[in-house]
């Protein structure tokens, strides 16, 4: 399974809302809520490339795999 740590990184970064999170990156409201929900059936290159960019982290900060 793969879960999102979005949540984490808007913590640290005090984000205090996926509403703040889409104005400050241009992605969706609906992308941004499904990730961070986990609710997200995929996630294209490019939102995972904007993300990467504005935490300053890798892939891995933002996904991870955990075994069934």
């Amino acid at each position: 399974m793969i879960n999102s740590k979005l949540h984490i990184l808007m913590g640290h970064k005090k984000i205090k809302s996926i509403r703040q999170l889409a104005e400050e990156t241009s992605i969706t409201r609906l992308s941004l809520t499904k990730l961070y929900n986990g609710e997200s059936k995929g996630i294209e290159f490019n939102t995972l490339n904007t993300l990467c960019k504005y935490f300053d982290c890798d892939i891995c900060d933002i996904l991870e795999y955990e075994k069934d």
